[in-house]
C-alpha cells in the first residue's frame, strides 16, 4: 500500500464509528430525486460544522465546501438522492446493515465483507 494510502486508511481506521455515525444519520433523511434539499441542507450544516469554508449549494442542490491545505488538490464527490420514495417504507437504517456496507470510498479492512 502507498504510504500515503496507508496514512489515510489509519484515519478512517481511528475514526471509523464516528464516520458511521455520520454516514446513518445522512442516510436516515429522505432524498428520493430531485427531493434532496433536507439532506442538501443537513451535509451543509456540517460541512459548515467541520470547519469547511464557502460552503454553498446551487441552484439544483449541490452542495460544495472548501478545506485549505498547501498539498494537492483533492475533489470528493457523491450524490445525495436515494432510489427510496421520499416516504419510504422504513426510515431506520440497520447499523448492522450500514456497518458492512462500503459507503465510503476507502473503507477500514474491518468494514470489509
Amino acid at each position: 500500500m502507498e504510504p500515503d494510502l496507508t496514512a489515510i486508511m489509519r484515519l478512517v481506521e481511528r475514526n471509523a464509528e464516528r464516520l458511521l455515525e455520520e454516514a446513518v444519520a445522512i442516510a436516515t433523511i429522505p432524498a428520493p430525486s430531485f427531493n434532496e434539499a433536507k439532506r442538501g441542507a443537513h451535509i451543509a450544516r456540517r460541512f459548515s460544522e467541520v470547519g469547511l469554508t464557502d460552503v454553498a449549494s446551487d441552484e439544483i442542490g449541490n452542495v460544495t465546501g472548501r478545506r485549505a491545505g498547501n498539498g494537492p488538490r483533492v475533489m470528493v464527490v457523491s450524490h445525495m438522492d436515494t432510489v427510496f420514495p421520499l416516504e419510504p417504507p422504513c426510515n431506520r437504517v440497520s447499523r448492522a446493515i450500514a456497518s458492512i456496507v462500503p459507503v465510503f470510498g476507502i473503507t477500514p479492512p474491518r468494514w470489509r465483507i
